[in-house]
């Protein structure tokens, strides 16, 4: 059985519990898009980072040139935001394990709530049946 973490709900005793009893706790975003963890020191985030700015930047020069200059600001303000704090992230890759795909940082709030970063722009519908 697996069950959704909840969050700030819960706690390591409960873990243990559930664990013990054959129920595998998960964070539903990562299980539902079947995310991969992986691995960055902070020189190879940087590097990834550029080229994926540069991928999506040709992407909305041809589609949304209006874009263009916003994403920008937001990227690098992200980028600097995770460099900030590198060793709090932990990041995450779709299970294409594509080399241009987006790099999702997962950071947790002082409750202990997870949450994901994602760039709108880099983002595609997806449909689940």
């Amino acid at each position: 059985m697996i069950r959704p973490r909840r969050g700030a709900d819960d706690d390591e005793e409960d873990d243990e519990f559930e664990n013990k009893n054959g129920i595998n706790v998960v964070n539903n975003v990562v299980h539902s898009f079947y995310l991969e963890p992986i691995p960055f020191d902070e020189g190879t985030y940087m590097g990834y980072m550029d080229n994926y700015i540069i991928t999506i930047e040709a992407k909305l020069m041809a589609t949304n040139p209006g874009r263009v200059e916003g994403f920008k600001r937001d990227a690098a303000a992200l980028v600097n935001k995770v460099l900030g704090n590198f060793g709090q992230y932990e990041f995450y890759l779709g299970e294409s394990k594509d080399g241009d795909a987006m790099i999702m940082p997962l950071h947790y709030r002082s409750d202990g709530t997870q949450y994901f970063y994602a760039f709108k722009d880099g983002v595609k519908a997806q449909h689940r049946k």
